[in-house]
């Protein structure tokens, strides 16, 4: 499908990709935590930009 809807249209992938990056960066920064004790979230934030990064690798 996204083969198809790009057709075409070759500027559009990368602002795809721009926008993907973009709210995937901000879902991971909600993700965070910080407080006195330390750093919580880290672990799900990677693990958003690890899920993020296989499916526009997938297409």
């Amino acid at each position: 499908i996204s083969r198809q809807m790009g057709a075409g249209h070759e500027d559009s992938l990368t602002r795809i990709a721009a926008g993907v990056v973009t709210g995937v960066g901000f879902l991971g920064a909600g993700a965070i935590i910080r407080d006195r004790a330390g750093v919580l979230g880290l672990t799900t934030a990677a693990t958003i930009w690890l899920v993020a990064s296989i499916g526009m690798a997938c297409g």
